[in-house]
């Protein structure tokens, strides 16, 4: 019975799921070739430790494994999991 259910979800769904999956994809795939400049200086990483330290992003997104010694690929994994959470709860509403 359940799997009648999920089954019908997923030929219900399939057209909007693959929209979402693709737009998630494409703004990855836009967005990368900017972080490497977004944060070029150290003064720029400093800044963002700041910020990914701070108590609210800890409770967004849990703690960030790597700031000792951040670059600029683990600020866009960690900026990107917080859009992307924010996309999907607007996704699910």
């Amino acid at each position: 019975m359940l799997l009648r259910y999920i089954r019908l979800i997923m030929k219900r769904e399939r057209w909007n799921s693959m929209a979402w999956l693709f737009g998630f994809s494409t703004l990855v795939v836009a967005f990368a070739p900017l972080f490497a400049n977004l944060f070029a200086t150290p003064e720029e990483l400093a800044a963002i430790t700041a910020t990914m330290n701070s108590p609210a992003m800890i409770a967004l997104v849990g703690p960030v494994y790597g700031l000792s010694a951040l670059t600029p690929e683990i600020a866009m994994a960690q900026t990107s999991l917080l859009l992307f959470v924010i996309a999907i709860a607007v996704m699910n509403i």
